[in-house]
């Protein structure tokens, strides 16, 4: 029996070639949906953390009072002045006319709790996303609450991505290693914290 298994395929390798290469197929294809399945999910449970998170702030932040801020001690107390800035934001006919309208400290807080959500994977990333009016706003949080030796990459990234900038050159290999050193250096949590006390000594500027 085993030789005349070994005859048909001899005398049809050309089928079983395809066969084979099917069944390979087959075994890819599994196994990619099931990694697409899981990214899916993945991506369904984060959407659903942060819908959680967002009611959350709202119903804790969505009515501020100087004494409110100075109390609070929470890490997210960042993330409640952005949120609370959000909500107002959300009320207007122009959203851009909206933010225009708040001092610099609100812009300066709301920004930096955009970059921290959205760059602490990709810095590069985020600039080539977003513009202006967050993004100088972004670079005034870097220059007020980290250290002065990440605020000069953090400029240069920028620069790079700012409209308004459209003579600045660079090279694909510059910008990578400029992610690179920004996402070493930055401690986006210790920037957090920094925002944090700033906020709760400077109270009256939020409410």
């Amino acid at each position: 029996m085993r030789e005349a298994l070994l005859q048909n395929i001899a005398e049809n390798k050309t089928l079983w070639l395809l066969v084979l290469v099917f069944a390979a197929l087959t075994v890819f294809m599994i196994i990619k949906a099931n990694k697409a399945v899981k990214r899916a999910n993945a991506q369904k449970e984060e959407f659903k953390k942060r819908l959680d998170r967002m009611k959350m702030l709202k119903e804790n932040y969505q009515e501020l009072t100087v004494e409110k801020i100075k109390n609070d001690d929470s890490e997210l107390l960042t993330a409640g002045i952005a949120a609370n800035i959000q909500f107002n934001i959300e009320k207007a006919i122009d959203m851009n006319e909206a933010f225009e309208l708040l001092n610099d400290d609100q812009k300066t807080i709301y920004a930096l709790s955009w970059f921290y959500d959205e760059a602490k994977t990709s810095v590069r990333t985020f600039f080539r996303e977003y513009s202006r009016p967050l993004t100088p706003y972004v670079l005034r949080a870097v220059e007020t609450f980290a250290p002065k030796d990440v605020q000069k990459d953090v400029k240069r990234m920028f620069d790079i991505y700012d409209d308004e900038n459209e003579g600045v050159s660079f090279f694909e290999e510059e910008v990578a290693e400029l992610d690179k050193r920004i996402l070493q250096n930055l401690d986006f949590d210790e920037m957090i914290k920094n925002a944090n006390e700033y906020i709760r000594n400077n109270a009256e500027k939020f409410v």
